[in-house]
């Protein structure tokens, strides 16, 4: 509903927003489904929807392979990456690349979905809803089951349209961070 005499609003144009988002840093997945065999997606648009009950969020172009088949899907699995996988996220991000041929490890998990071997988390999930949003489909699923790696290691990131180790310290305010590094000179391992 629009009010007399307010104008109503008009979008940014595609470009200008594209450039706006370059500065936002995302975590990166690789959403896998089922339909007629293995699809798979990257995505830097995975949310935290809900804690209780568990619910993600992710969007697909919806002309995609991976927006066709989450049209439709009851479920699938969300692969958090590590920071070795740049390549596994590049064929995933790539159209018509090889996902599924062999040069990533898979097998079918417990709910029948394509699993990576190799991932940080893993994040099995049931679709609650979709939505039609411009030219991606927003789904909404609630998580039935995670899986953290036992080896450490560290998310992967996109940002200014590149993958991206995440380093540095976990604290991004600077007296915290010289308090840490006060205390790692004493010997100490306390932060207070």
């Amino acid at each position: 509903m629009t009010a007399v005499g307010i104008p109503v609003p008009v979008a940014v144009p595609s470009l200008a927003y594209r450039s706006a988002m370059r500065s936002q840093v995302c975590g990166v997945a690789v959403v896998t489904t089922t339909v007629d065999g293995p699809v798979g997606f990257c995505a830097s648009s995975l949310a935290s929807i809900s804690l209780d009950p568990p619910v993600v969020s992710f969007a697909v172009r919806r002309d995609a392979a991976s927006g066709r088949a989450w049209g439709g899907s009851e479920g699938g699995l969300v692969h958090l990456l590590h920071d070795r996988q740049v390549p596994l996220a590049r064929a995933f991000a790539t159209t018509g690349a090889d996902r599924f041929g062999g040069r990533f490890p898979w097998t079918w998990s417990v709910e029948g979905y394509p699993e990576l071997v190799d991932r940080l988390t893993l994040l099995a999930v049931r679709t609650v809803t979709r939505h039609l949003v411009g030219d991606h489909v927003v789904v909404l699923a609630m998580v039935t089951r995670v899986e953290s790696s036992p080896a450490p290691a560290r998310p992967l990131a996109y940002h200014d349209g590149a993958f991206r180790r995440v380093g540095g310290s976990p604290e991004a305010d600077p007296a915290h961070t010289s308090r840490v590094i006060r205390h790692r000179h004493r010997g100490r391992r306390s932060t207070q």
